[in-house]
């Protein structure tokens, strides 16, 4: 990668290689700097978004209001959302956005903060110039985890799960699986730039999914229907139980 960034060093994809490798080798600061890069790449899967306020450089934020504009995927949001909680700890004021199907499960992990849906272009309330300075949430590593420290600092959950919902879910498998240990299964990503690389096939899944011991339970989201009635048909010793009621 930096062979191709002396080459040509506009060219994003190497930068934003670079970055995720050296983030992957510990190299905190030099990878976050990179991963800048990441707004710049061709197949980058999500769009940048233009806000008004000024973007924060890691600045002091006491008494000040900052709004934290979430990026990518499901998945790349709830572990971004991880830092919101170290903004809050400097006593700002945190305003983000979040995919219409996170908006329950992070009001819960952050009831101290003021959630919108995300939309392109924006809700009318995070265009607001009297917030103080706006973020992509993927950039927030880079002022809030810039060593190893940071990470050991955070080892306390912040998702929480709907109780109601929870009960009721429990209690529902329980009675099906009787005493057999419930596991949820999910295999595939609906990323249509790296999906594939981060999927696989239920056919590979065979010799854990004959077991008879377990309960198996569908938690892939998107309509799969077809294709885990394909495999049981095929795999009569397998079984996934489909739940409608859950996404």
């Amino acid at each position: 990668y930096q062979n191709a960034i002396e080459i040509q060093p506009n060219y994003a994809e190497p930068h934003n290689n670079l970055g995720q490798t050296l983030l992957l080798k510990g190299d905190l600061h030099q990878g976050w700097k990179e991963y800048e890069w990441r707004w710049q790449c061709k197949d980058f899967s999500s769009e940048i978004r233009y806000f008004p306020q000024v973007l924060w450089n890691g600045s002091d934020l006491n008494g000040k209001s900052i709004l934290v504009w979430t990026e990518q995927g499901v998945g790349d949001q709830i572990m971004f959302a991880s830092m919101l909680d170290d903004l809050l700890q400097m006593e700002a004021k945190v305003i983000t956005d979040c995919d219409t199907r996170l908006i329950p499960l992070f009001k819960r992990a952050f009831p101290k903060i003021q959630i919108f849906p995300r939309d392109n272009p924006p809700v009318q309330q995070l265009l607001d110039t009297n917030i103080d300075y706006q973020i992509p949430i993927g950039s927030l590593g880079r002022w809030l985890r810039s060593n190893q420290n940071d990470f050991k600092r955070k080892n306390q959950s912040y998702l929480q799960a709907c109780p109601e919902k929870t009960s009721k879910l429990k209690t529902k498998y329980k009675k099906l699986a009787g005493n057999k240990p419930l596991i949820g299964i999910s295999w595939k990503s609906g990323n249509q730039n790296f999906g594939e690389a981060k999927s696989t096939s239920l056919k590979f899944w065979t010799s854990i999914l004959s077991r008879q011991d377990c309960f198996f339970i569908n938690l892939q989201y998107g309509n799969v229907k077809q294709e885990v009635e394909e495999h049981i048909s095929n795999k009569n010793d397998t079984s996934i139980y489909l739940d409608n009621d859950i996404d």
